[in-house]
């Protein structure tokens, strides 16, 4: 429950943690001049449930495997996640995130070793201005071996995803938003609360 507004570095960054279950959870963030969340360096880790709202990338995993990043909202972010491999690989698992990504892609990888295979489903992707398909609009995984990107929903507008009130930093889905009800069950996963902790079904 860590509150940080307008931060030099990063936001929060995890390095050198293989052992153990570390969670980063139900933090916000704001202003993070080197980006959000960063777990670096053979981590073990689950990102869920936090607010990163700033100039950089909301979440980025460096040589660490296996990575849930799901449930977050990431807002104005460079890259919403971004995932790079160093000696040790780097894989994402990401899902039920909303990212609102007027400078960037939903997610990016780049050299610097291997990378992949990562996950996308169920994540909500609104007004990605970059213009990289690859493989799939709102991606740039040119550094990535593999991936699966299946059942995310892509916006061209904020007033597409019909928030409550995006202007006045309420991003809760309104009742006639396009993405209700889309994507497929995750329940299999554990996936049965959304950011504000309250039960979902997809």
């Amino acid at each position: 429950d860590i509150d940080l507004d307008t931060v030099a570095r990063a936001g929060i960054h995890l390095s050198h943690a293989p052992n153990g279950e570390n969670r980063i959870h139900h933090n916000r963030i704001v202003n993070a001049m080197q980006g959000g969340i960063t777990v670096d360096s053979d981590c073990r880790a689950e990102v869920y449930a936090n607010v990163v709202n700033g100039p950089a990338f909301g979440v980025f995993v460096r040589g660490s495997l296996d990575v849930p990043v799901h449930d977050n909202l990431l807002i104005a972010t460079g890259y919403g996640i971004q995932m790079a491999g160093t000696v040790t690989r780097a894989r994402v698992i990401a899902y039920q995130n909303t990212m609102i990504i007027p400078n960037g892609n939903a997610a990016q990888s780049y050299s610097g070793g291997d990378s992949g295979p990562h996950v996308f489903v169920n994540n909500l992707i609104v007004a990605p201005t970059a213009t990289a398909s690859r493989p799939v609009l709102g991606f740039d995984l040119t550094g990535a071996s593999t991936a699966d990107i299946h059942d995310n929903l892509v916006l061209p507008s904020i007033d597409a995803a019909h928030f409550v009130d995006a202007a006045g930093g309420d991003y809760h889905l309104a009742a006639d938003s396009p993405a209700i009800g889309t994507g497929v069950d995750l329940s299999g996963m554990g996936v049965d609360a959304d950011l504000d902790g309250r039960a979902r079904s997809v």
